[in-house]
C-alpha cells in the first residue's frame, strides 16, 4: 500500500468516526428535546420548572453538532481535493 492510499484509508476512517460521534450528538440532542418537551408538557402550571443546566446541555450539544457536521463537510472536502 503507498502512502497516498494508507492517507486514504486513514482520512476514511477518520470521517467515519466523525460522522459516528455526529450521529451521536445529534441524537443526544433529540433526547434532551425530548426531556424538555416532556418536562414542560408533564406540568400543567403556567411555567413549568426546568433544570436550569438543561438550556445550556441543549445549546452546547448543538454548538457541537454543529462542529461535527462542519469537521466532516471539510474531511469531505480535503479527500475529494487529494
Amino acid at each position: 500500500m503507498s502512502a497516498l492510499e494508507e492517507f486514504h484509508s486513514l482520512l476514511a476512517m477518520s470521517r467515519a468516526k466523525v460522522e459516528d460521534a455526529g450521529a451521536h450528538t445529534r441524537r443526544a440532542l433529540e433526547l434532551l428535546g425530548e426531556a424538555r418537551a416532556a418536562i414542560v408538557d408533564g406540568h400543567e402550571q403556567a411555567e413549568p420548572w426546568l433544570p436550569p443546566q438543561l438550556d445550556g446541555a441543549l445549546e452546547k450539544i448543538g454548538n457541537d453538532a454543529a462542529l461535527m457536521s462542519t469537521a466532516d463537510d471539510l474531511l469531505k472536502e480535503y479527500e475529494a481535493r487529494l
